[in-house]
C-alpha cells in the first residue's frame, strides 16, 4: 500500500512573529505542537493470517512548526476482537531530523457500530 496526506492550516505557523519560541517546545516528542504535520507519505505491506492482519510500514513526514523531517518504521497487527471491535497494536521507531530517536508502542481500540 501507499498513502499520503497534505495538511492545510488556517494560519502558517512558520511565519508567526514568535516562531523561535515555538521551536523550543517542538523539541519535546510529547508536545501537541509536534502533532501539527505539514505532509506525510507512507508505504508498506500487510499480510492476513486468519482473523489477524500484520503490517510493516515506512513513513516520512514534515512537521508544520519547524519544517523538520521524520523517518519512521513500524510493525503492527490488527486483531478482530469481536464483530464490533478491532484492536491495533503497533511498535514504531522514529528518527526525527535534529532530535533523538523515539520508540513508541501504541494500542488502539476501534469500534464499528451505530
Amino acid at each position: 500500500f501507499v498513502s499520503g496526506m497534505v495538511y492545510d492550516y488556517s494560519r502558517d505557523i512558520r511565519i508567526q512573529e514568535n516562531v523561535d519560541t515555538l521551536r523550543l517546545f517542538s523539541r519535546s516528542r510529547l508536545s501537541l505542537m509536534n502533532s501539527l504535520i505539514d505532509h506525510r507519505v507512507s508505504t508498506g505491506f500487510d499480510v492476513r493470517v486468519g482473523r489477524h492482519v500484520f503490517d510493516l510500514t515506512f513513513s516520512n513526514w514534515q512537521t508544520a512548526i519547524d519544517g523538520g523531517q521524520v523517518n519512521s518504521i513500524s510493525v503492527g497487527t490488527t486483531l478482530a476482537v469481536s464483530g464490533a471491535f478491532d484492536l491495533d497494536i503497533r511498535l514504531a521507531y522514529d528518527d526525527p531530523e535534529g532530535y533523538d530517536e523515539t520508540i513508541a508502542l501504541a494500542v488502539s481500540l476501534f469500534y464499528f457500530g451505530s
